[in-house]
């Protein structure tokens, strides 16, 4: 039997990459995989290996962008040396996967889903489970990605990009405050100073946090945050928090 971990498998497992595609600034990829894609949940993550050996040491963190019934599916941006080598895996090459992870969220039957950049990941996953509006920003048209999957789940989507490239010219903030159509709970993904403006939102808010990860199972504690009501850790009690109970230095 499998040890389970606040709804998360302990045990990293074998898929085999479906496909790794570029587009834009990202890499959208496709890994198969057993049982993880019927129990992940949105709000969830898992901790990814895409190399043998210790170089990195550690996986790394991916945010759940879509799921088949056999397959997980992650947008990827390159920062480093390990998500610069998930994007140069090819159909066909192992993947070890643990997941998933994180607290499950519930969420109502409408809301606004705000997505900076590489921020749109989790957002995807979240409209599945219901409709509303979409908010998608980055600094040109190849960080905007997603549309059409948002409107596929009933989402009216809007645009902005820094350079005006795409839709708004401006920040997907700014575009958010004007744009406005409703007064509904807000999920939100991307750059700390976005999340930092959003929260000035009169409403319910809620945020996908990121700190740096070492185990995703808070045996590290590793990825601590500051909240009004004390030390949290981003693997076990999110990533995603109520933002007006969030403390950023």
């Amino acid at each position: 039997m499998q040890h389970r971990q606040k709804g998360g498998l302990m045990k990293l497992r074998e898929g085999r990459v479906k496909r790794n595609e570029k587009k834009g600034n990202f890499y959208w990829m496709e890994v198969e995989v057993s049982e993880i894609p019927s129990l992940a949940g949105p709000g969830q993550f898992v901790m990814v290996r895409g190399w043998e050996g210790y170089e990195p040491f550690l996986p790394r963190p991916l945010s759940i962008a879509w799921s088949s019934p056999t397959s997980l599916f992650f947008l990827i941006r390159v920062k480093g040396r390990g998500t610069e080598l998930l994007s140069r895996m090819k159909p066909g090459e192992k993947i070890w996967i643990r997941g998933p992870l994180g607290r499950r969220i519930e969420l109502p039957e409408k809301f606004i889903l705000v997505g900076g950049g590489i921020g749109i990941a989790p957002l995807l996953f979240l409209s599945r489970w219901g409709k509303g509006y979409a908010f998608v920003g980055g600094k040109n048209k190849d960080e905007i990605f997603g549309r059409e999957l948002l409107e596929k789940n009933g989402f009216e989507v809007f645009l902005a990009t820094e350079n005006g490239s795409l839709g708004y010219r401006g920040t997907v903030v700014d575009l958010f405050f004007k744009k406005l159509p409703e007064r509904l709970p807000v999920y939100a993904c991307g750059p700390r100073p976005m999340l930092e403006k959003l929260q000035g939102y009169d409403g319910e808010i809620y945020g996908f946090l990121e700190e740096r990860m070492g185990c995703g199972m808070g045996i590290c504690k590793g990825c601590a945050i500051r909240t009004k009501g004390g030390i949290k850790h981003l693997c076990t009690d999110g990533p995603v928090f109520n933002l007006k109970e969030v403390v950023f230095d």
